[in-house]
């Protein structure tokens, strides 16, 4: 254990990267020889590896982040087929293999059935590698039956469990009736009117594609030449909009710029979004998050509301429930929640 520590220490400090007690805790398990599952709340620090199977915008967002600390890497985008299977039983790659490592976990259960089937195809990426390969989980939300289900899912043996409770003290939550899309959030549109730039940023996550289309086109309608900044410009440069919104059909090209925009200072106030942006991607000054649609579980419903706050700051979750909210497939737990009192 005396030389695991000492030689994640050396690794920390030649990247100048200070790891927190819990950070420091996980990866001296995992480089000990242990398996290890790693429940850390978002914001704290649990994307510190390889991702493996991510979405478009984490991809770009962790290979940024990679490269600003002198991390040298390659970026591997494999279509489905034959391809990565031989390369994970290629010899080069066997004799080299150092871990296996898979961040937001909790998608193993909450995707891998049919959202994105490759989610629960890494216990088959497991099998391939060689069986002293450790194997680490990450993910800021797991109940004791998500994490055994990770856990056997990915064949983990002397799993060592690291975590921290979820609950953050700078979130505050609340529950709206919803009514209209007008009466919702014509406040949020006349708040952008007037402060524009000095508006604090705001996430809307919509459960449906066309849900984030029908309020993208609301604030159009509301702020006309406001929308951009200076006003007046033409709405089809992404760069200047104070809104935009991000779904798995938005052009790659408006995906990137919308992805820069609300990850440094920018115009950039709101943005109206499936879970194809919010996952994992790193915006600390998040102040609001909305919910336009109730999540399927509470899983994923902490995951997202952990978009805000990022950087300790009081934030607000606002979950809007009501007859003409999205609900489908929303699981009983998190439908009780909805329903509770204000």
């Amino acid at each position: 254990m005396e030389a695991a520590e000492a030689a994640v220490s050396s690794v920390a400090a030649s990247f100048g990267y200070l790891l927190k007690d819990k950070q420091f805790e996980a990866m001296t398990q995992f480089m000990s020889g242990n398996d290890t599952f790693v429940a850390l709340p978002t914001g704290y620090g649990d994307s510190i590896a390889i991702i493996v199977c991510p979405l478009k915008a984490l991809m770009k967002d962790q290979t940024s982040h990679f490269r600003d600390i002198g991390i040298v890497l390659l970026l591997v985008c494999l279509n489905r087929g034959r391809a990565w299977r031989e390369i994970l039983k290629s010899n080069i790659y066997q004799e080299r293999v150092i871990a296996f490592v898979v961040d937001e976990a909790h998608l193993i259960k909450n995707w891998g059935d049919d959202y994105r089937p490759e989610f629960s195809k890494l216990g088959e990426i497991r099998s391939l590698l060689p069986q002293q390969t450790n194997v680490m989980a990450l993910t800021a939300t797991a109940t004791t039956v998500l994490r055994d289900h990770v856990i056997k899912i990915l064949g983990m043996k002397r799993v060592s469990v690291v975590e921290v409770s979820p609950g953050k003290d700078n979130l505050f939550f609340s529950i709206k009736e919803f009514k209209s899309i007008e009466e919702n959030f014509i406040p949020l549109m006349k708040e952008l009117k007037d402060k524009k730039l000095s508006m604090e940023r705001t996430f809307i996550f919509c459960r449906r594609p066309i849900d984030c289309a029908e309020l993208w086109s609301a604030f159009i309608r509301f702020l006309k030449d406001d929308i951009t900044e200076p006003p007046g410009l033409p709405l089809k440069i992404p760069e200047v909009r104070l809104v935009d919104y991000y779904t798995g059909c938005t052009q790659e090209a408006v995906r990137n710029v919308i992805l820069s925009q609300f990850s440094k200072p920018s115009c950039l106030r709101v943005v109206i979004a499936t879970v194809a942006f919010g996952l994992g991607v790193d915006c600390p000054d998040i102040r609001r998050v909305i919910h336009f649609g109730v999540p399927e579980d509470v899983e994923t419903y902490v995951q997202q509301v952990g978009r805000a706050g990022r950087d300790g700051k009081l934030s607000s979750c606002v979950m809007l429930y009501g007859p003409g909210v999205y609900r489908r497939f929303s699981n009983d737990h998190i439908l009780a929640y909805c329903k509770s009192k204000d």
